[in-house]
């Protein structure tokens, strides 16, 4: 019961080892179930009984034996209010334009992904996507378009990758994608082919047509050894500016090494999260825009 994911619960407050209430806690506090609504069935009808299974988080209580025709109306409503719930949750977690996962929803899934991949020891690759130039196309196609071509370029992304990998709007024209169990040719060529593939596509409509092409900073650990995500998004950032300065249209994989030994040269703990866009003796890691349409 614990491992699946019913849309209501009955529970009977008379068990054999326990009391309905007390299994009813342990249910709350687990995160698959704190959502799901729990009916109590019980011969009680104290209003003490009624008030101690209310205040362990029972979403309702009915006598027993229930009147059929109750307990339908009873879980009917219980169900309903579920999928409203449902729905709230995942507008919350989505960009409203694009529909792909906000960047609130996707750090929590990072985090619980890269506490996997150290558990057993597994390779990891995160990528931020940048367009280039979108500052411009707003500025001369309009926001609509530029909206429109966001818009395509999810879909390009959720349809090019796999299941298992998770993209999401990382912010304006920003897309982040983690990719599991992916050591860092794999994730180089599957973000070059995810580039490649937007070459002769209308990103516009038909009055407007678009070209549009990103850059992308990619940053892998592998054998598990995968730092906090504040430190792996920092890296593929580094890497990402790194492709801006190159020319854009381009693929560039953070050099996990060399970026390590130049913050810890200069002092700085990667181990717990840095701003990697700090002047140092060598010079800024994270070079500022030569101009205002840099993006």
């Amino acid at each position: 019961m614990l491992e699946s994911a019913p849309d209501a619960i009955l529970l009977t407050w008379e068990l054999p080892d326990a009391e309905g209430p007390d299994l009813l806690r342990k249910w709350t506090a687990n995160t698959t179930l704190e959502t799901i609504p729990i009916l109590m069935l019980t011969s009680h009808d104290e209003p003490d009984k009624i008030l101690k299974a209310l205040d362990s988080g029972a979403f309702d209580f009915l006598r027993k034996p229930p009147d059929r025709l109750e307990l339908h109306a009873r879980i009917r409503n219980a169900v309903r209010i579920k999928a409203l719930h449902d729905e709230l949750r995942r507008l919350a977690s989505r960009d409203p334009l694009t529909g792909l996962l906000n960047r609130r929803a996707f750090m929590d899934q990072l985090d619980q992904e890269l506490a996997r991949s150290r558990r057993y020891g597994r390779d990891f690759a995160l990528a931020i996507i940048d367009v280039d130039h979108f500052k411009r196309i707003n500025d001369t196609a309009g926001h609509d378009i530029g909206d429109l071509a966001l818009v395509q370029l999810s879909q390009h992304l959720t349809r090019s990758l796999r299941q298992v990998d998770v993209v999401a709007r990382y912010g304006g024209e920003e897309f982040i994608v983690m990719l599991p169990e992916t050591v860092p040719s794999r994730a180089t060529m599957v973000l070059n082919r995810l580039r490649s593939g937007m070459q002769d596509v209308n990103w516009g409509n038909a009055e407007h047509p678009l070209s549009v092409t990103f850059s992308s900073g990619v940053s892998c650990f592998t054998g598990g050894h995968t730092p906090n995500a504040t430190v792996l998004i920092k890296h593929a950032d580094v890497a990402l500016y790194r492709a801006k300065n190159l020319g854009r249209n381009r693929v560039e994989l953070a050099v996990e090494n060399k970026l390590s030994e130049d913050l810890e040269a200069e002092g700085v703990d990667v181990g717990v999260g840095v701003d990697v866009g700090v002047e140092t003796k060598s010079g800024r890691l994270r070079p500022e825009p030569d101009h205002p349409d840099q993006d």
